[in-house]
């Protein structure tokens, strides 16, 4: 039986503040730990504790309310072998895992009904290639627009530049590069708007 790790407020009913589920309530199941280690991550990944998927579970429909999906998302979550954990979060509601797309999911992909990938780094670091959505998030671990202007990212439903929050010169960029990508959209960091984590 495996124990996931969990970070401080890990299993906690918000709503997405970023890409194509943007304002969707949604309880967020955050790992513990991460083998990027962005030096701008808003994230505290610290494991503060480790429970089973039955314990998650349970934790998950004590707070989740309405809300129908699940997202699964860390630190890095894949560096865990997730399939136990989507398995029993399948059984709470819809499931979403965001990764920064560094390593492959393996089985664990086709548990999910969306998956987010928010690179950190250049393309040729990938290894998931293709998902739900790419975010591209400029400065996360060194990330440079520049690196990704033959990136086509068809593989990708839906393709987002989101900058950094309140940063003006990363936001003209962003909003440069999707005038000139065709498919690209310009996202934001509304949690920050919000106030909401």
């Amino acid at each position: 039986m495996i124990r996931y790790p969990l970070a401080r407020n890990g299993i906690v009913q918000t709503v997405q503040g970023e890409g194509t589920l943007l304002g969707t309530p949604m309880v967020f199941v955050r790992l513990g730990g991460c083998s990027i280690g962005c030096s701008q991550c808003d994230t505290d990944y610290r494991t503060v504790e480790h429970l089973t998927v039955a314990e998650i579970q349970s934790r998950v429909r004590s707070v989740r309310g309405d809300a129908e999906w699940i997202a699964v998302t860390g630190g890095e979550p894949a560096d865990y072998d997730l399939c136990e954990l989507l398995e029993g979060m399948r059984l709470c509601g819809r499931v979403m895992l965001a990764t920064s797309g560094h390593k492959h999911l393996g089985g664990a992909g086709s548990l999910c009904d969306f998956i987010s990938v928010s690179p950190h780094g250049t393309p040729d670091d990938l290894k998931v290639s293709g998902a739900t959505q790419i975010n591209l998030v400029p400065l996360l671990n060194g990330l440079r627009l520049d690196d990704w202007e033959i990136f086509s990212g068809t593989k990708f439903q839906h393709r987002w530049v989101t900058p950094i929050f309140s940063n003006l010169v990363e936001t003209a960029e962003c909003r440069a590069f999707v005038e000139r990508h065709r498919g690209w959209r310009l996202g934001v960091q509304a949690q920050n708007v919000w106030g909401v984590w």
